[in-house]
Formats: structure tokens, sequence, C-alpha cells
């Protein structure tokens, strides 16, 4: 073949011609029309006779050759367009690239064909998104026309209107929003016939054109036909399509159009006025993500009250979240204290959700507003492991968990030395009845003022000592103490235990309780200081303590191990990873941790079930179970990296931002969670809740995944816990 080629002997073409037809291997039958090819004598008829040779793989090589032919030889693409029902997964995976390669309609009608049959097949969604770059507008009418309900259409309407908002361009844009505004109708011939209802199809293409107009320099659309359709969208009675229309309003640079103007000035005084039923007041707040900064802040520092009910406040939270305005974090922090648990975890996912508003808070701590202990170990691990110098300097400094009381350090260091001597069990049910159940439950009994002690297991020993005589330097979230004035002057202390819409419930030793109204509340301010006694070490002795320990581990059972490492240096988990389009390998060559580095080539490896993988994820482990991942990554060269985990044997699905991370540039198609904007340069170490990301599941398989180019992954591991000890590490 090399030679006849190099030869450029076309005598030879009329044999080679005879050999794809007639050829007794389909390795000679491939090698012959590689080499027409290589002679530039490569003719339709001999294409067309390898779109139906028996072997898969000379179908799918012949689709390749046909990719420049296609527009021009009309008889060739009419006989590729009858292939979307191939038997095998690989010809038709290659017939979605090749479709892409011709601008005539029916290549169009012919991939909607195979996205609505086929898009749910591994690959098939990335392959027709990249092939439908300059017709994802006509592709996404065809699928909300006539595949609605079919098996892998609806899938792709996200991705396809992300391709459409991120080309910016204003016809495309604007035959898309009059498609989706349109599609009640259209839909009623597909999945809406059963409940005239095109609503989810409606939401799924927005919010794919939403994430795409975010991408490069936004324009005003220009489209009268979109904007009208815009403007029907915004009439329209779904609170969600209200929000997102409102949104692509922003995007698209129609800010001051009337309709616009109008649903916003509504939104504005439904959502501040208190008697409308509070989910009315909810969606009106969310209406108001795209209002002019001024007036959203203005009505957001109204809503972010102890007064107002929680649904509410939230709702402030989540709008005011997605503003890319520097005063953000001010306003979000301005009432801290007065904040419930349910509150500050809101604010704290709003400021942790743009790397802008990382620094605000930790002037917020320097200060004193925001307490260490008011993080949780996840997220001061995160600013500690910050890619930003000045932010991860900053936060080892401010957070550190060595104190700085002398008189505290040393009596630690005394108590802790009580722990290698013998201690009693026994004994220490008597310290724990006299000191702890009042406040704690222990197996179901005791009174629930402070965290159930259950949950203590898998805390070390030497924690427990600092828990008991330190217990201000690590709040657990949800038993923060809080003082509450009302306008009658009478003052409450204790837990936050209960919180509705209209009242807060405050929790005091051996559970008694009392019911606040909000609207009865002047003041409310969590306290610094946990409930639990200072100065605890004049009440109990060493022994007391170790003693103490002792019952507690007795009770509850020995510590569990940690963490459980998936990959370190292990060659093993090279031949696992089996299956995939890119390649594997371990390379020694400037490792993370340990010897060597896991180097992922474009697009993954993966296994969906290793050996031994069995592993849950849970919010509060039990022994054997995990909740944190932590692991290294970079990229080499690429446009960015990404992890995909396996749940009993089964990968999420694509259009779900669901078990997978990234950072940098997502080509994939797959809807993911993202760990940053860049690419990783050099080693980044990641640590992620997956409990919280994700919920409770089984691990089973990983994909590392490389973008555009060679990607790094090393030490991946799972962690039960993130406390001071492992945080420090």
């Amino acid at each position: 073949q090399r030679l006849l080629v190099e030869r450029a002997d076309k005598t030879a073409a009329a044999a080679l011609a005879v050999l794809v037809r007639k050829g007794k291997t389909p390795q000679s039958r491939l090698h012959a029309i590689y080499t027409l090819d290589g002679l530039g004598s490569l003719e339709p008829a001999s294409i067309e006779h390898a779109l139906a040779d028996p072997h898969y793989a000379v179908r799918m090589h012949a689709l390749r050759l046909a990719e420049n032919r296609l527009d021009g030889t009309p008889g060739l693409l009419e006989k590729i367009i009858k292939m979307v029902d191939d038997s095998d997964p690989s010809v038709r995976l290659q017939l979605a690239y090749t479709l892409g390669q011709s601008k005539d309609r029916r290549a169009v009608d012919a991939l909607a064909s195979l996205a609505m049959r086929r898009g749910n097949e591994r690959w098939m969604q990335a392959a027709v998104v990249s092939s439908s770059v300059d017709s994802a507008d006509r592709l996404l009418g065809e699928i909300l026309e006539k595949g609605a309900d079919s098996p892998g259409g609806p899938a792709l309407l996200h991705p396809l209107a992300s391709t459409v908002g991120a080309r910016h361009t204003d016809a495309q844009i604007g035959r898309l929003v009059a498609t989706v505004a349109a599609a009640k109708g259209a839909a009623a011939k597909g999945a809406a016939a059963k409940n005239k209802d095109a609503g989810p199809l409606q939401v799924a293409c927005l919010k794919g054109l939403i994430e795409g107009l975010k991408r490069g320099k936004p324009k005003m659309l220009k489209s009268s036909a979109g904007q009208q359709a815009l403007g029907r969208l915004l009439e329209n009675r779904s609170a969600e399509l209200q929000e997102l229309s409102l949104s692509v309003a922003g995007l698209v640079k129609l800010n001051q159009s009337k309709g616009m103007k109008k649903a916003l000035a509504a939104a504005g005084k439904t959502a501040l006025d208190e008697k409308r039923p509070v989910p009315q007041r909810v969606a009106a707040i969310r209406l108001l993500k795209s209002a002019p900064a001024d007036e959203l802040l203005a009505t957001v520092e109204e809503l972010l009250d102890a007064r107002q009910p929680l649904e509410v406040q939230l709702a402030a939270v989540g709008t005011i979240s997605s503003a890319d305005n520097p005063q953000v974090t001010s306003i979000l922090l301005a009432n801290w204290q007065a904040y419930t648990p349910k509150m500050q975890d809101a604010v704290l996912d709003a400021i942790f959700s743009r790397q802008n508003r990382l620094a605000g808070l930790l002037d917020a701590v320097k200060t004193g507003t925001v307490l260490p202990s008011g993080l949780d170990a996840p997220r001061r691990l995160q600013l500690r492991e910050n890619p930003d110098a000045k932010i991860r300097d900053r936060a080892k400094s401010l957070l550190s968990s060595q104190t700085s009381d002398k008189r505290l350090a040393e009596v630690l260091t005394r108590y802790r030395a009580a722990l290698t001597g013998p201690c009693d069990a026994k004994r220490g049910k008597l310290v724990y009845d006299d000191q702890c159940a009042k406040c704690h439950k222990l197996k179901g009994e005791g009174f629930e003022v402070g965290p159930d002690l259950s949950a203590v297991n898998n805390r070390a020993d030497e924690t427990l000592v600092s828990d008991i005589l330190d217990p201000n330097s690590q709040i657990t979230t949800g038993y923060r103490n809080y003082t509450v004035i009302t306008e009658d002057g009478r003052i409450f202390t204790g837990v936050l235990s209960a919180e509705t819409a209209t009242s807060i419930t405050l929790r005091k030793e051996e559970g008694v309780e009392e019911v606040i109204l909000r609207k009865d509340i002047d003041e409310m301010a969590a306290s610094p200081l946990s409930m639990m006694p200072e100065e605890l070490e004049k009440e109990v002795s060493p022994q007391n303590v170790a003693d103490l320990v002792a019952f507690l581990r007795e009770t509850l059972g020995p510590l569990p191990p940690p963490a459980v490492v998936l990959f370190e240096d292990d060659p093993e988990l090279v031949k696992l990873l089996a299956s995939g389009g890119g390649t594997v390998r371990l390379d020694s060559v400037d490792p993370c941790s340990g010897k060597a580095s896991l180097v992922v080539t474009p697009l993954q490896r993966f296994n969906l079930r290793i050996p031994g993988w069995e592993y849950r994820i849970a919010e509060n482990p039990e022994p054997g179970q995990f909740r944190y991942m932590r692991f290294a990554w970079k990229s080499r060269g690429g446009q960015g990296v990404m992890i995909e985990l396996a749940a009993d044997g089964n990968w999420p699905p694509a259009e779900k931002a669901l078990r997978r991370y990234y950072s940098g540039n997502n080509s994939t198609g797959w809807q993911a969670v993202e760990v940053s904007p860049n690419a990783p340069e050099q080693w980044v170490v990641v640590t992620r809740d997956l409990w919280k990301d994700f919920g409770s599941f089984t691990l089973t398989g990983i994909a590392p995944t490389a973008m555009g180019g060679a990607a790094l992954f090393d030490r991946i591991e799972l962690l039960r816990s993130l406390d001071e000890t492992e945080a420090g590490k």
C-alpha cells in the first residue's frame, strides 16, 4: 500500500476497485479503499459499495472517506442518509460525525432522525452537537416538532441551544427563540400530546441558550421575530419560563424593552408585598435576577431580614447570588450574626460560587464578623487550597487551627496526655451522665440540644478532647447559640431547633423549647460562643476526660479508617481502565504525590465496575462509608480536565450536572460541576463534598477525562471527614 501511494501508480486503480468489492477479508477491502484515496483515484461507486460492506469497520471508514465528497455527489449523500438504521453503534456514531460535513438540508433531517432514535447511546449526543454547529437551531426545531417524546431527543435540547447561544449569530438566536415560543403548539404532535404542555422542553432550551450566551461578548438581538417571541415568553404564566426569559432578554441587551420593564416592576412590587402568599413572593424574587443592579440590591437588602419568611430570605440570597456586582458580598454578610443556620449556609454557598467574593469573606473573618468556626471544614479547606495565592495565604493565616490562648494550649496538652494511661469506661459513663446527657443524645437517649454524639465515632480521641475543652473552636453547623430580643423587650436564648415561614424555635437545656413569632422579633443574633461551658477543666480532671473518651469509644466502636486511596502509583488501575477512546499510562515525570501520576489522552478511559469498588457515599458515614473525595489534577497543553464517577454500574445522564467535576473548557457536551473556569496548568489539589454535591450513592467506577490535550491525575482518595486534623495535612 505504501509503495503504491508513494509511486502514485494509478495503473493499479482498476484492480484496487475490484478488491474493494470482492476482497475476501475486511482488512484487504479496507486497505484497498484507502489506497485508492491515497492515489486520488477513489470513485463514488467504490465508496457506495464500501458503505454496504458486511463488516462494520469498512462501513465506518467509508463514511470518513465520503465526508469531503458529500455536497458534490448527491447519490452518495442519499445512500449515507439511509444508514441511520445501521446495525452497528460504531457506524451510527461515525454517521453522526459525517453528516455534519454536509450543508444539505437532508443531512440535517438525517442527523435529527439519528439524534431522536439513538441520542441515548454513549457518545452520540457529543457527536450530534459537534456536527450541528451551523444548524443547531434547525436541528432543535426538528426535535421539538417531531421527537419530543423520543428516547434521545429531549436530552439534546440543552446542548443544542447552548451551541446557538455561544455563536452569538442574530438570525440563529432569533429562530431559536421563535421556535421555543411556539413549542407548545408544535410539540402537541409529540410529548405534549399527552399533557398539552411543552414547558419542560422550553425550559431546557432556554437554560441552554442562557449558558451559551454567557460565553463571549453579548450582542443586542436585532431579529424582530426573536424580539416578538421573547415578548410572548415574558407573558407566559409559568414563573420559571418568565425567569429564564428575563435572563435571556438581559443577555441579548433588551433590558429597556417595554415587556421587560413591565415584568420587573411587577416582580419588585410583589416581592416586597408581605400580604402576598410566600410562593408568589418567591417566584417574583427569582424574576429580579435580570433587574438593574441598583434596584436589585436595594430590594434584596429589605428582604434579608430575620422577620421575613425563611423561603423569602433564601430566594433573595439566590437572586443576588447571580449578580455580578462588587457589593454582593458586603450585602450578604451585613446581617450575618442574625442569620439562622440555613441562611448562613445559603449565604456561604453564594459567596463561594464566585472567586471574586472570597476576599470580602476573608475581610469579614479578619474583622470578626464571621468567625472561623462559622465555616465548615470543606469551606475552610477550599480557602486554604484556593488557586489564588493571595486568597490561599490569607486563609492559612486567618483560619489557623492553632490556638493563641497559651493557657488553653497547656490544658489541651495535659488532658491529651491522659489518654495514654489506663482508662475506665464505667467511670466515663458517670462523667457522661453528669456533664453531657442534659444536652446531648447518645444511642437515642438524652436531650438533643447539642449534636447527637453518635456522629462523633469518626473523630480521633485527641480531637474529642479538643471538642470538650475548646468548644468554641468549631461549633457544629446547626447548633450555634442564638439570642432573640422581642419587640416587647423579652430575651430568649438557645439553639435554633426549627424555623418556619412565620416562627422560630429555640431549644435550651433538657429539651425545653420556646416558639417566637417572626413578626415579634426586634433583634436576633448568633453567639460566637458554644452553649457548652468554657473552662470545663475546672469541673473535670484529665482522668475524667480520658474515661469519658473511653466510654464513648466503647459505646460507638473503634475509630474507623479515615480514608481509602483509590489511586496512588498503582499500575493495576491502568489495566482496569480498559474502555474509552483515549489512552492511559503511568508517568513518573513530575508526579504530585508518590512516584507516578495517571496520564489520560482525549477523551477518556473508564471502567463502570472496578473490582472491590462498592464505596457508599453518605451524609454521616458509618464504618466503611465516606463523604468526601480528594484528588490532584492538571492539564498538559489541553483545554480542560474532568472526572466522571459511576454509581451502581451506571454513568450519570449527559444532561445533568451529576457525578462529574471539571476545570477549564468543558467540550464534552456533558453537564458537570465546575471546579474552576481555567484548566489547571500546574498541579491543583481538589477536595469535594460528594454527598453535598450529588447526594448518597455507591461509587463503583471512574472515568478520568482529558479535553483538548493530555490530563494528569494523582492520589485519588475518599475521606470520611474533614476535621481540622485532616484539613491541616
